[in-house]
Order: structure tokens, then sequence, then C-alpha cells
């Protein structure tokens, strides 16, 4: 109200600033400059107030005095040091007949808005606003190769789509995301995982099929490449480190395409590395027998696994050790201690009769000794099994303890 009765409405600069407190804080720091703050009112809010003041700007945006008197406030003002948080406003108001305003910034190079415009967009989500988002992918993914601004471009227009994509129905945000998929480079895996991440937060339940399988098999064979950087910051402080978002995303797709899982896991499974230990911690948080033919492959690998061979700095991968808080190298020892942990967890008695048998194996001196954490579980699990079935105690422990 006061913005409306000041003169020329003058006072849209100071609320211009006060608006912007709730939008998400984005990648760039500059809009958070000219608020005057380090971080934004709306990281410190709880979800209900988030969405309570989504709410109340979305309706601001539907009055036609207030959004025509802020809309030329900033038809005069975006050139300014303050379009940045004027165009991020605009998206917040959530009203798509800004979509055109926005797709005519986006075609001015001179204005410093470029990556606030495509926010905003994904913010307002309606079809107008999509169709110029998906022009945009596809004019940025151009060419065999993607690099420099024209692939942070793609990134950011990949970004806003997903969030386009949350209020819609499964059936319409299936279809959307189809339409992103159809865009990318067949060969860019980080616009893959950045699509399968993005669109699948939110819940799973009608979305089609053939995309949670696609989802599946781009973030199971992620989980073998031995750096995603696009991957690294928001997982920067996990254990499994650049594989925790994607096994974030696979334990929540198990119940639904689990086959498609373990059958590019079982593709994948010849390289051994991390990988191995993201597999156990992944059916460590989802025990299920089916996954078990998995588990027995790549504890089999990690059995073979040459940790003595040289290998050079790149190939030598490093896992974290929460014991000390510090990167280690990976060792047989590590991998078969998170495997057999996970079949541990697996309460079947194909997964006892496998715990029972490497037992076995290794006091037959088969296979090499394993670290005390492995011999722990696989004892209990022998001794378990001997006596469920009746046989009393073993005889020789020594070889494994």
């Amino acid at each position: 109200a006061v913005c409306l009765t000041s003169y020329q409405h003058n006072r849209f600069y100071e609320a211009t600033q006060l608006f912007v407190e709730f939008v998400p804080q984005p990648q760039t720091t500059k809009t958070a400059a000219l608020a005057g703050v380090e971080q934004r009112l709306y990281a410190t809010l709880g979800r209900t107030a988030r969405l309570v003041a989504a709410r109340v700007f979305a309706r601001f945006g539907t009055i036609p005095r207030a959004l025509d008197s802020y809309v030329a406030f900033a038809k005069v003002n975006v050139a300014t040091r303050l379009g940045p948080a004027i165009v991020e406003v605009l998206g917040l108001l959530r009203n798509p007949r800004v979509v055109p305003l926005l797709a005519q910034w986006l075609k001015q190079q001179d204005l410093n808005v470029r990556y606030q415009c495509i926010a905003a967009l994904g913010s307002i989500g309606d079809t107008s606003a999509q169709k110029v988002l998906l022009d945009l992918l596809a004019q940025a993914t151009r060419g065999r190769v993607v690099t420099g601004e024209q692939r942070r471009e793609a990134i950011a227009v990949i970004q806003a789509l997903a969030q386009a994509s949350r209020s819609l129905d499964a059936e319409r945000r299936s279809n959307l995301m189809g339409h992103v998929i159809q865009r990318l480079p067949s060969q860019e895996m980080e616009f893959a995982i950045r699509t399968a991440l993005a669109f699948l937060q939110g819940p799973l339940d009608g979305l089609h099929p053939k995309l949670l399988e696609w989802a599946a098999t781009t973030a199971t064979r992620a989980l073998w490449h031995l750096e995603r950087p696009e991957l690294a910051q928001q997982a920067a402080s996990s254990p499994l480190g650049f594989r925790q978002p994607l096994i974030d995303l696979l334990a929540r797709l198990v119940p639904l395409v689990l086959p498609t899982i373990v059958s590019v896991a079982l593709e994948q499974a010849k390289s051994v590395n991390g990988a191995y230990l993201a597999i156990a911690e992944l059916f460590t948080k989802v025990p299920t027998p089916e996954a078990l033919p998995l588990l027995r492959q790549l504890i089999f690998n990690a059995v073979l696994y040459d940790e003595g061979a040289k290998r050079s700095a790149y190939q030598q991968e490093m896992v974290y050790d929460p014991t000390s808080d510090t990167l280690v190298p990976l060792t047989r020892d590590r991998l078969l201690a998170g495997l057999v942990y996970a079949v541990n967890k697996i309460e079947c008695e194909e997964a006892q009769e496998l715990l029972s048998e490497l037992f076995e194996q290794i006091r037959s001196g088969k296979i090499p000794q394993p670290g005390r954490e492995t011999a722990d579980i696989l004892m209990q699990a022998y001794m378990a099994r001997a006596q469920k079935s009746g046989s009393g105690p073993f005889g020789d422990r020594k070889s494994v303890v």
C-alpha cells in the first residue's frame, strides 16, 4: 500500500530489497549483496512459513494494479544495479503475464539479469514459461561439446524446469521431464545426473515407469565414475562423497525399479572402486533379498581386488574413514566389510547361507584373511546358522579370529 501511494511508486526500491528476502538464495551472491545481507530470510524459515510466504506473494501478483505498477517500475529499473533483485521478485509474484517480458530481457545481452530471468521463469512454471525454457535448453545444448557459459546456462535451465515441475501433477511432470531428456546431449552424463536429481526430489508415485528406469540407470552408472564435480559441493561432508546424493535417490527408487538398479550395477561391477561401498550403503538402508545376487558378485570381485597394484594418483581412489575423519586409500578389507555388513542386514536364509559360505572359504584358506570387522560379522552369521541347524559348536575358529 505504501508503494502504490508513494510518488511514482518510488518505494518499490525498498520493497524490492525486502521482497527478495523471500526468494531462495541464488548461486551467485550479487543479489544478496544488493539486499545487504549474507543470508536471506528464506533460509531461516520453516516449511510452513515458506509455503505461506509463497502464497502471499503469488496472491499479490494476481492483483492487477499491484502487478502493473511493479512491472512498470521493473521496466524502468531493470538495467540498474537493482535489476537482478527486481527480476527475482517478478518470479516470486508468479504471474504468467510477465513471461513475455522475461523472454524479451533474455534476448538483451546488455542486461545483467539472464540467470535471474531463467530462475524466475522456473518459479512461474506455466506452459508459456516452460516453452521458453525448453527452447533455451535446446539452444544451449546444441553442438557435440557444451562448455563454458553455454554449459552453465544449460544447467541453470534444467534446475528451472525442475522447479516448474514441482507444482504439476504426475502426468504433466512426467511429460516435462521427458521433454528435457530429449534435449540432453547423449554423451553428457552431468546433464543427465542433474536432471534425475532435480526432477525426482518430490513424490515418485504416478511418474512414468520409463522415466524412473532412466533415472535409475543414470544414477547407478554415475556411481562408477571416479569424480563428479557437479555433486561434490552438496556432498562435501558426506561419508560417500559425491555418491551420496545418488544413493539417496536410488534408495527411493529401489521399491519401484530394483531390477534395473541390479542389472546396471552388475554391468559396471567389473570396475572395482568406491561404488562398491555406495552399493553396500544402499542395501544397508534398503535391505532386500533381491539384491543378494549383486552383493554376491561384488563380494567375489572384492576378494580378487589387487590392492597392491600400482595406480596413478588419479586411479587411487580415496574414501572417507569415520574413525579418523580423514580420507584413506580404498582397500580390500574396506570393500568386504561394507558388503558383508549389507548382506547381514538382509534377514533371510539365503543371506545367511552366503555369509556362512564365505566364512567356510576363509577357514579353508581359499579366500585371504579379512579384517577384524568383517571377520566378526562372518563368525556371528556362521554361529547363528550352526545353532539354527542344531549342529552345535564348530571346530577350529582360529583362522578367522
